[in-house]
Formats: structure tokens, C-alpha cells, sequence
């Protein structure tokens, strides 16, 4: 009976996620943003190699600049967020990393490079807001959804693939439209939090009225 009683009410959690869109469209996110992270520096390598002709050693140092631009942006984003809507930033560095990504296929060279090695600015604050966002008002439910959370990291087992294989028909440098569409979706996610939460305010002024 207590078995039972468990199942049913890990089934009424999974129900109530699954309906709460702000958090069923957070895992998406969180998904998305994680598979960018893992395209990112993937295939900082095969764009490197290809942009400049250069030698796997000399691209593992791009590489190695891409993950300190990380590192550099992550503090600062921390710092930002004390002052502005992380939600807000969230957006503003998604779009940067989509026009990132754009100027990286479209110009393939030494600036190209530099492109794809400040993409990893674009993604420093993506996980802690995204994990943030969608357990707002989850209640009794939130252990259990952040579990989700936290297996949306599947993302950079899967996505990666998809980029490989668009680089084997087609090149290094076009592939990276794959992290431009996983950003957007993360910055989709931004706007529907933001348009959620104007509209709850909105509905609660004028029930206040």
C-alpha cells in the first residue's frame, strides 16, 4: 500500500511539471544550453584546424582561451546579476552568442576563431538562471524537479552528435549553426519568463483594482 501510495504521488508530481510550463520549458532550455556548452568546446578544435590551418596543439590553445573567457564571464555575470534581471542578461548574452556563431560561418579566418572562442561568454550564466527560473513556485515539487534539471544535461551527450554530423556533409565552420539554434531556444525561454511574469503582475494589479 505505501509503494503504491508512493507511485501515485511520484505520478502527481510528474503530471504537475509536466503542466507547469514554465518549468517543462525550462528543462527544454536547460537541455539546450547545455548542449551549446558541449558544441562550443567540442568543436573549438575542427574550426580552429580548418579556420587557420594551424596544428592540433596550436587549436588546443584557443581551446584553453575559450575556457578562461568562461571563467572571466561567469564572475562577471555573478556580479551583473546583483544589479540587473538575470533573466534580461540571459537574453542579451544568447543573442550575442547567436551573432557569435552567425560571424563565425559566415567568416572563416583568425576573427572567426575569436568568435567561437568568446562563445563561452554567452553561456556563463545560462545554467544557475535557467535552474532558477524553473523551480519558481514549484512548492513540495521542487526536489523532484530539479532532478529533471539536472538530467537535462543529456543535452551535451546528444546534441554534439547532430553537429558532427552536419560538419562531416557539410564543414567546421557551418556547423555551428547548431549552438545559434540552441541559444535561441534558450533565449526564448528568457522572453516567455519575462512575458509570463508581465502578465501575472498585470493580472494582479487589476485585481487588486
Amino acid at each position: 500500500v505505501a509503494t503504491s501510495g508512493k507511485t501515485a504521488s511520484s505520478g502527481g508530481r510528474l503530471t504537475r511539471l509536466l503542466g507547469n510550463k514554465r518549468y517543462s520549458f525550462g528543462v527544454v532550455a536547460q537541455f539546450f544550453n547545455i548542449a551549446a556548452q558541449t558544441c562550443i568546446w567540442t568543436f573549438t578544435l575542427h574550426y580552429v584546424t580548418d579556420a587557420l590551418g594551424v596544428s592540433d596543439k596550436v587549436a588546443g590553445y584557443w581551446l584553453q582561451a575559450s575556457l578562461i573567457v568562461f571563467l572571466v564571464f561567469r564572475f562577471l555575470m555573478v556580479g551583473l546579476m546583483g544589479r540587473f534581471d538575470a533573466r534580461k542578461l540571459m537574453i542579451v548574452m544568447c543573442l550575442f552568442g547567436v551573432g557569435l556563431s552567425l560571424f563565425a560561418m559566415v567568416s572563416v579566418n583568425i576573427a572567426g576563431a575569436v568568435a567561437v572562442a568568446m562563445m563561452s561568454a554567452s553561456i556563463s550564466l545560462l545554467f544557475p538562471t535557467i535552474y532558477g527560473e524553473a523551480l519558481k513556485g514549484l512548492g513540495e515539487d521542487t526536489k523532484f524537479g530539479a532532478a529533471g534539471l539536472v538530467m537535462a544535461i543529456i543535452g551535451g551527450a546528444t546534441m554534439p552528435l547532430v553537429q558532427g554530423w552536419i560538419m562531416d556533409r557539410t564543414s567546421a565552420s557551418f556547423s555551428y549553426v547548431t549552438v545559434g539554434v540552441c541559444l535561441s531556444i534558450v533565449a526564448a525561454y528568457g522572453f516567455y519568463t519575462l512575458r509570463v511574469d508581465c502578465e501575472d503582475t498585470a493580472t494582479a494589479t487589476v485585481s487588486g483594482t
